[in-house]
């Protein structure tokens, strides 16, 4: 089980897909909170020091991309993980390179979330991994 102290920050407008992420994430045993915009989550990443941030793709005003481009400025080696309805790989690939630590499909498979998490909470950081 992880350890109580590893927080993951989820980042979606739709409240009640917030909700299970966050719920989930507790599940397994670790610290999570939810925004609802991208601008609050970007906020919150200061206030809350998130150890992995999950990302939507697909929100109104500051998008998971401005986010995602936003936090590799200021938090380079914070694991982002995109969790998005766009099934589009091209579209997967683009966020990688842009410094995605993973991209995950909705509907979410609970069990690889999971999986996703633990590992982006014990492997190099993203900035490293990505490298090249």
């Amino acid at each position: 089980m992880p350890g109580q102290e590893l927080r993951v920050l989820v980042i979606d407008d739709e409240p009640d897909i917030a909700a299970m992420l966050v719920d989930s994430i507790e599940f397994l045993g670790y610290r999570a909170r939810a925004a609802h915009n991208g601008l609050d989550g970007a906020r919150m990443v200061d206030e809350f020091q998130p150890h992995v941030v999950l990302l939507d793709l697909v929100m109104p005003g500051m998008d998971g991309r401005h986010v995602l481009q936003y936090l590799r400025g200021t938090h380079p080696t914070l694991p982002v993980v995109i969790v998005s309805g766009t099934q589009d790989p091209d579209i997967a690939r683009s966020l990688m390179r842009d410094g995605a630590w993973d991209y995950v499909p909705k509907p979410v498979d609970l069990g690889y979330l999971g999986r996703v998490i633990a590992a982006a909470t014990v492997e190099q950081p993203q900035a490293d991994r990505h490298a090249g």
